[in-house]
């Protein structure tokens, strides 16, 4: 019944947004700079995707202080955010549980930072200061990113020196939450340009045993001359966090705020460094390539089933990405032609109570895609990709020596019909796969059998529709894995679950009545099923069926400038409940709101994180309760009411 009542509140609202800006004129689509779609920088969305940009104005006018923040109100996403923070959360994108962090490619100006192992991405080697925006493809790009390109790919693009320019933000807010931000770029007329930003934060965290220590250091340098750019980059950052663990339902009512592991920490100490150029070459083709090498350390100690034990984990990627690419006059526009090759190298090593395990693994890729102008308003797009990975493994009781390959074909073809300045549609098919992670491996050491590669298959179409004060994105979906791979830790080994689908949809909009007000909204649906073997029939865990948000922002005056936002999410089954058998995790509606005021040079903000100040759980996970070891549902709180006050001050 309260899903029922959900899914009516949400489309009388759809319904009430829509009819009140159904008649507005038609107003010529704005152009902009879109790299994910080809991976090249293009004026506009010329392939049949789904793709959300978000801008940096759209980030400041959030109040955000964490890039989950930003993402959490994107349609079509679901996040699980262990401590409430960003520092440790996961993306889900087209219902994926707890395997979600290797179903969703997220990637820096291209660079990864999914990792070769179960590890989620480092989220938090992004600042809110370096965003320039944000692109997010809504579904598979198996041929244009291969390996985890499976739900979706969200490329965060940073910003680049453009002309002289300071600041300094500062923040604080509760549980002692401080951080402060410095950053200075230019660029001179020769060419030469840099700019490097300092952030460091501090935090207590809404649980004990929680706190957060974090330094983030990023220098960038290029030269632009007149057929191209080189540029060479450089990060470091180090993060000490301690790791309260989740809790059972009763610990919970007696002391939400209390630690289950009360001495578990993790210090991780990462070094980035990249270097790449572009270069014009002849009659419209350009050649691109960048050369990553990301080393991370981790260490700690972890508790399993109540026993604590020191880790220590070791990451060193290396990852080569050229690509060419050409655009040829077809009389009914250029065509566009993108060929690449994705190498990457990584070192794995971990150790724990649990054993140990060493892999290098390999992967070598080749694609190609093509964007085709048929006539003056249909495009067609074609691609393909052929993958092969390499693992050369010691550990996890395999003997010595022991190698696991595999290769992987994938393809896709789409068609994108521009109506009118102000109608597009799209429809495209697109095949996947996600490669056997460096640590799943381990399965071996607890009887179970290794995973084989997961492939899928993923068809979608839909529209966008622009008038003068008013948008609507709509995008329909259907994803079918073969023997896709997740977590059971209950016998604690990763595997084949067997064959899934998700169907679902996702609709977006926005709209100005007047120049001062913009009100947003979207809905996303999906239903995730595994459709063979024993578990046929059952719902895929940690995946809910709905999930709204409904955002206001309004100008005040030329300084003063307000947004509030609700977000909902129906319930889920706990992480790893296959079965379907021990409690949910219920679902939640949450409000935030922001106020700033900006007389220049100076920003002041203030934002109010869960107004209502309402207790819930933002993740939970099939358990084995000590001492008897039985199967229940733990849970990860989510912070109650706080806020956060930011000072900024910019030179331009």
């Amino acid at each position: 019944m309260r899903n029922v009542l959900f899914v009516q509140l949400v489309v009388a609202g759809f319904i009430s947004v829509f009819a009140t800006y159904i008649h507005a004129e038609p107003v010529e689509l704005l152009e902009t700079v879109v790299v994910s779609a080809t991976r090249s920088e293009q004026d506009s969305i010329v392939t049949p995707s789904s793709i959300i940009i978000i801008t940096d104005t759209d980030i400041q006018a959030s109040g955000a202080s964490h890039i989950v923040d930003i993402l959490r109100n994107q349609g079509g996403i679901q996040i699980s955010d262990l401590f409430g923070d960003g520092s440790r959360a996961t993306i889900s994108m087209r219902g994926f549980g707890g395997n979600a962090q290797a179903n969703a490619l997220i990637l820096v100006d291209g660079r990864r930072l999914n990792n070769s192992d179960l590890g989620i991405p480092d989220l938090n080697s992004v600042s809110l200061k370096d965003i320039e925006r944000i692109e997010i493809i809504r579904g598979s790009a198996g041929v244009l990113y291969g390996d985890q390109a499976v739900g979706g790919v969200i490329n965060i693009i940073t910003r680049r020196p453009e002309a002289l320019h300071a600041g300094v933000d500062v923040n604080y807010g509760s549980y002692d939450n401080r951080s402060a931000d410095l950053e200075v770029s230019n660029r001179h007329e020769n060419g030469l340009g840099y700019r490097f930003t300092g952030e460091k934060k501090k935090s207590d965290n809404y649980r004990d045993n929680n706190e957060l220590s974090y330094t983030n250091l990023f220098g960038l340098m290029d030269f632009r001359h007149e057929t191209g750019t080189v540029f060479l980059e450089y990060q470091d950052i180090d993060e000490d966090l301690e790791t309260p663990g989740a809790l059972f339902i009763d610990m919970i009512k007696a002391d939400r705020q209390q630690p289950l592991n009360p001495d578990d920490f993790i210090n991780t100490d990462t070094r980035n460094f990249r270097i790449g150029f572009t270069q014009s070459l002849w009659y419209g083709w350009d050649l691109h390539a960048e050369y990553t090498n990301r080393m991370a350390t981790s260490d700690g100690l972890l508790s399993f089933a109540g026993v604590p034990g020191p880790f220590l984990t070791k990451r060193d990627h290396r990852e080569l990405t050229p690509r060419l690419i050409g655009k040829i006059d077809t009389g009914n526009g250029p065509a566009l032609l993108t060929f690449g090759a994705d190498i990457f190298s990584t070192e794995f090593f971990l150790n724990s109570i649990l054993g140990a395990i060493d892999n290098d693994q390999s992967q070598y890729s080749f694609y190609g895609q093509g964007v085709v102008p048929l006539t003056g308003k249909i495009s067609l797009t074609l691609g393909a990709r052929h993958g092969d990975v390499e693992n050369d493994i010691i550990g996890a009781l395999l003997p010595q020596g022991t190698e696991i390959n595999d290769d992987v074909n994938a393809f896709e073809a789409g068609l994108s019909y521009r109506v009118d300045a102000n109608w597009r549609l799209f429809g495209r098919v697109d095949t996947n796969y996600r490669y056997v992670l460096a640590d799943e491996f381990t399965s071996a050491s607890f009887g179970g059998v290794i995973p084989d590669t997961q492939t899928g298959r993923s068809y979608e179409f839909g529209f966008d529709w622009l008038h003068t004060n008013a948008n609507v994105n709509f995008v329909f979906y259907r994803l079918n894995l073969k023997d896709e791979i997740d977590f059971d830790p209950v016998l604690f080994i990763n595997t084949n679950i067997g064959d899934t689908r998700r169907n679902g949809f996702i609709v977006d909009a926005n709209y100005s009545p007047i120049k001062q007000l913009l009100l947003g909204f979207s809905w996303s649906y999906v239903n995730a099923e595994i459709e063979n073997g024993a578990l046929a029939g059952l719902d895929i865990p940690f995946v809910a069926k709905h999930t709204v948000r409904l955002t206001s922002g309004y100008q005040f005056s030329d300084r003063l400038r307000g947004q509030a936002e609700i977000l909902g999410i129906t319930e889920r089954i706990a992480t790893g409940d296959f079965f379907n058998a021990n409690a949910s995790l219920p679902g939640y509606v949450i409000s935030n709101i922001y106020l700033s005021y900006r007389y220049d040079p100076v920003t002041i903000g203030f934002r109010i994180n869960n107004l209502l100040d309402k207790e819930y759980n933002d993740n939970a996970q099939a358990a084995l309760r000590p001492p008897l070891f039985t199967p229940e549902t733990a849970y990860y709180p989510a912070p109650e009411r706080n806020f956060m006050f930011t000072f900024l001050y910019e030179f331009n």
